[in-house]
């Protein structure tokens, strides 16, 4: 974002600590008070939000425009902190605190940009500064894969990128996977770039592979660089976004990595909304948004009749075109200066 604002003519400055406490975050808007910044922009507090909500009314009655960048809608965050993994202790008090930050978290901004529809309790007084806007993406960051069409033998390669986690629905696409196999002869192939081995999850879908005989046709590669990254690109036909949001109780989202797979010329499997993409996009294959597994392998089906559609080029064109930082700085500062 800073180099989208310098592309834009601003002067700027990055500021990044790690908070793990209240004070810490205090401390931060401390220290950022100190500036003479015209536009200062926050990434969320999320549930500590009440902890630094007077230190922002000072920011803004001294004439800084604030602007609060929220990764995800805050009653989202209830089912992120029960699904943390911590104690029963932590997740009260995580949630308490998050109820406690309430819609007054967001007062003291100017604008909220938001990647989804907030609920009504957070946005009660907020609706003029919440702000729906895709998520950007850095354009030189990811190069056009080179891609050679498919494999000889007219299997269909499938990548997901992601620290794997329930949201991403990885279990649908297996199930639908073992449907679609189970019928053809030239088979589909899944590999998972990220998770850790021992993490609940990768130790889940690995079961489920195996329960299904479908080991030989799900790779788990872990964490890997984004040379190897881009060299999976090259090798696939489509990439997997989320396909479980409705674990989160979302509909409608604007996920990174689909930007990073449209980047780089792959088409790509979603789930739900994006303010980003039509529903009618011919690289963007969507399906339900729910626990449904048919309507996926009818997808992975029809999408083998007509992969070939649209060139890497295009479809990098359309990230370039539409979800560029600088692009969306644009959209977020304007009305403001």
């Amino acid at each position: 974002m800073c180099a989208a604002a310098r592309a834009n003519g601003f002067e700027t400055e990055r500021i990044t600590e790690v908070c793990k406490s209240l004070d810490a975050r205090r401390r931060l808007v401390d220290r950022v008070a100190g500036t003479d910044a015209r536009i200062i922009i926050f990434r969320s507090f999320g549930e500590c939000g009440f902890a630094v909500r007077s230190r922002l009314k000072k920011l803004r009655a001294a004439g800084h425009i604030l602007i609060c960048d929220q990764p995800s809608p805050m009653t989202t965050m209830f089912n992120e902190i029960n699904h943390s993994g911590a104690s029963f202790a932590k997740r009260m008090y995580n949630s308490v605190m998050a109820i406690y930050t309430g819609p007054w978290g967001f007062r003291p901004y100017h604008r909220v940009v938001e990647y989804a529809p907030e609920s009504s309790f957070f946005s009660w007084g907020n609706r003029k500064r919440l702000m729906l806007c895709g998520n950007g993406i850095d354009v030189s960051r990811v190069p056009v894969r080179n891609y050679d069409g498919g494999t000889p033998d007219g299997s269909l390669r499938m990548v997901g990128v992601a620290n794997t986690a329930v949201h991403h629905g990885y279990d649908r696409l297996i199930k639908a996977m073992a449907i679609y196999n189970g019928k053809h002869d030239k088979k589909a192939y899944f590999n998972i770039i990220g998770g850790n081995s021992d993490s609940p999850v990768i130790i889940s879908l690995k079961k489920l592979a195996h329960d299904l005989g479908m080991d030989d046709y799900v790779e788990f590669s872990g964490f890997r660089d984004q040379d190897f990254i881009s060299h999976a690109y090259d090798r696939s036909d489509l990439a997997i976004g989320s396909l479980g949001l409705f674990r989160n109780n979302l509909n409608t989202s604007s996920i990174l990595k689909i930007r990073e797979y449209c980047l780089a010329g792959i088409p790509f499997m979603a789930a739900g909304d994006d303010p980003d993409f039509m529903t009618d996009m011919s690289f963007r294959i969507v399906v339900p948004n729910d626990e449904s597994i048919e309507p996926i392998a009818y997808a992975i089906e029809e999408f083998t009749q007509r992969k070939d559609m649209l060139t890497p080029g295009e479809i990098h064109a359309y990230a370039v075109e539409h979800l560029s930082l600088e692009n969306k700085f644009k959209q977020i500062t304007e009305g403001l200066l």
